[in-house]
């Protein structure tokens, strides 16, 4: 039993081990390979294709976002300057220009006030009260 053992089932049994040990290792070594490869493949994919993609889009998003930027700061720059003209150019000489007349106007109505008071109704109102003053004075001389 033991020179079959010897002389037939054990090399039997370690040439099927060393077979089953080539082949797992075989199928590992190609799943290393494969697995390798897929790696390298999706790093180069990743590092050719899909990061210059983002890359560009991030850029052109960038550059978008930049230029709406800088559109609406021209825009608001160009309305503060409008406005800021608007007011300096027409607002205020027209603000200026109605509150002048209104003073002219005032100061008009006031001479013209002064005027009929010192030319016209002062000198009746002098006239009327000297008037009473003198007929007062002749009732009451007539009384004495």
């Amino acid at each position: 039993g033991l020179a079959i053992y010897a002389s037939v089932l054990r090399p039997i049994a370690v040439g099927i081990w060393t077979a089953i040990c080539f082949m797992a290792s075989s199928i590992a070594a190609a799943a290393r390979a494969v697995a390798c490869g897929l790696a390298a493949a999706a790093n180069a994919i990743y590092t050719y294709l899909l990061r210059p993609i983002a890359v560009s889009i991030w850029a052109a998003m960038c550059f978008v976002a930049n230029s709406i930027t800088a559109a609406a700061a021209a825009v608001a720059c160009g309305l503060a300057a409008a406005a800021n003209a608007m007011y300096m150019y027409v607002l205020r000489p027209v603000a200026v220009g109605i509150w002048t007349a209104i003073c002219f106007v005032s100061y008009g109505i006031a001479a013209a006030a002064n005027a009929i008071y010192t030319s016209l109704l002062r000198p009746i109102g002098v006239g009327i009260w000297r008037g009473f003053c003198f007929v007062g004075s002749i009732i009451a001389a007539a009384a004495r």
